[in-house]
């Protein structure tokens, strides 16, 4: 279809305990939506009105109507069924989801939001006393399992999230997982959250579905306040985590900066800073030990599969750092996306990053350098010079004008150039042995090469006619990097 694709993420509670009444979708005068014009798309028939029991058959049939591919995702809850009768978790599990399911067609034939569109039932855990039985969901597994569906529907071009029907807990955790996927997507400014107008009290119009009736009691009920600001704690972890895509590092003071996100810390850090030749994967210490490298990240998916007792329904418990995790393997995968086999092919891609995040001056001397180690290939294969080349060769191949190339000007000028880098090195290391040593000048240098300082490189290897390997001095790079991490707070002096 023409317009894009629409996911709707809709919250539903028990679908027998809803009435009919006439629903009204305009336009939505959203940002995002003005920004595309779509809005002046829609306007030859701007408005929807269908009656229906559910607000979210109306939004499906307004977006079809507009030319758009709509993805329909229901969050059901565990609580809808009565387990009595279940001792199997994944079987209850499934008859929840078909209820749903038949609850859908039933809704979509008594309602003249006539839709074609099949959706998707993802059930959460319930919350809370219902059926007799006590349901033993924990607030931050509802929140992972929806997280979990809505990135697995894959990325749309605009995400709408219908609350109308949900129940308390659950709307919270939907919305707060709809917000998070929007956050990974990097679709915060095309979501789109919608809710109707309250029921009217006193009317009095029939249902479209049935179910089972619970019996009525006339015992006060005790009800537990759930804490939500958890998920709030995750939603600002994610968005924290993200923003580490635009090569900036984060406050994140409530995470523990060590293992996996220590790792991407460190990795970022180094970006961050303009030292982005230690991040490509050919970077390599001379006793064979990668430089940097993002961590290697696998997230399993929630596990919310009910376990059925006598008078309780219970679950797993949940992940606490499933969307921690999350947002680590996302940035991750967008890094890994930068990568390329050779020196000059990355330092391009990630000096086109650091433009598009606006980090102007880190992409100006990455593409500088990017040139610079291009002419070193060039140069090198003109005077036929062997595959791998010290740092002082690199520099003087750098340095040394077209029309000076030659065999003899180029040995004399690596054997000047060897001098000074070793009266630099031994500089960096008795600034590096003395306690109070300031190492901010070769910091300076470090970030002012993109990483490729000479004085820090042991050797540079070609193949294929590309620089496929940086060989760097352990002994020189590591205080370094030492002070660069004490300096992004991910070491202790």
């Amino acid at each position: 279809m023409g317009g894009g694709s629409v996911l709707v993420a809709a919250a539903w509670g028990y679908p027998p305990g809803w009435r009919k009444a006439k629903y009204r979708v305009e336009p939505p005068q959203h940002p995002a939506f003005k920004r595309e014009n779509l809005v002046e798309r829609t306007s030859h028939s701007s408005t929807v009105e269908c009656t229906s029991c559910s607000s979210t058959l109306a939004l499906i049939r307004f977006f079809r109507e507009k030319g758009w591919d709509v993805k329909t995702l229901i969050f059901g809850v565990d609580t809808a069924l009565n387990p009595t009768g279940f001792t199997d978790g994944e079987e209850f599990r499934k008859s929840v989801k078909e209820q749903y399911l038949k609850w859908f067609r039933g809704l979509a034939e008594t309602s003249d939001c006539s839709t074609e569109s099949e959706v998707e039932v993802v059930v959460l855990p319930g919350i809370g006393r219902h059926w007799g039985c006590q349901f033993k969901g924990a607030l931050l597994a509802v929140f992972n399992e929806a997280f979990h569906a809505l990135l697995k529907a894959g990325k749309p071009t605009f995400l709408v999230v219908d609350l109308t029907h949900g129940i308390n807990f659950q709307t919270v955790a939907v919305l707060y997982a709809t917000v998070a996927a929007a956050v990974i997507w990097k679709k915060e400014r095309d979501l789109l959250i919608l809710n109707s107008d309250p029921y009217p009290a006193g009317v009095k119009v029939g249902q479209c579905v049935s179910g089972e009736k619970t019996e009525e009691s006339a015992e006060v009920p005790e009800l537990s306040l759930n804490d939500v600001s958890e998920l709030q704690r995750a939603v600002r972890n994610i968005r924290q985590i993200a923003a580490l895509r635009r090569f900036q590092m984060p406050e994140l003071e409530d995470l523990d900066r060590t293992g996996e996100l220590g790792q991407l810390l460190a990795y970022i850090c180094l970006l961050a800073n303009g030292a982005a030749g230690l991040t490509f994967s050919g970077a390599r210490y001379d006793d064979g030990g990668a430089v940097a490298q993002p961590p290697s990240v696998e997230v399993k998916s929630p596990d919310t599969t009910p376990i059925i007792r006598d008078e309780a329904v219970e679950y797993p418990a949940p992940d606490q750092t499933y969307a921690v995790r999350t947002a680590i393997e996302t940035v991750v995968s967008e890094l890994q996306k930068l990568q390329r086999d050779n020196l000059v092919d990355f330092l391009n891609a990630v000096a086109r990053h650091y433009k598009d995040v606006f980090s102007i001056q880190n992409a100006l001397i990455l593409k500088q350098t990017a040139q610079e180690f291009g002419r070193v290939i060039e140069r090198a294969k003109k005077l036929r010079l062997r595959n791998e080349l010290t740092a002082a060769e690199v520099k003087a191949l750098v340095e040394l004008s077209e029309e000076s190339i030659n065999e003899t000007e180029f040995r004399h000028r690596v054997e000047s150039l060897q001098r000074e880098i070793e009266e630099e090195r031994a500089e960096l290391r008795d600034a590096a042995k003395r306690a109070e040593g300031n190492l901010d000048r070769w910091l300076r240098n470090l970030s002012a090469h993109g990483g490729l300082s000479y004085i820090l490189i042991d050797k540079v290897r070609l193949a294929r006619g590309k620089i496929d390997e940086v060989v760097y001095r352990r002994d020189l790079l590591q205080p370094l990097l030492d002070e660069l991490m004490r300096q992004c707070k991910l070491k202790n002096r």
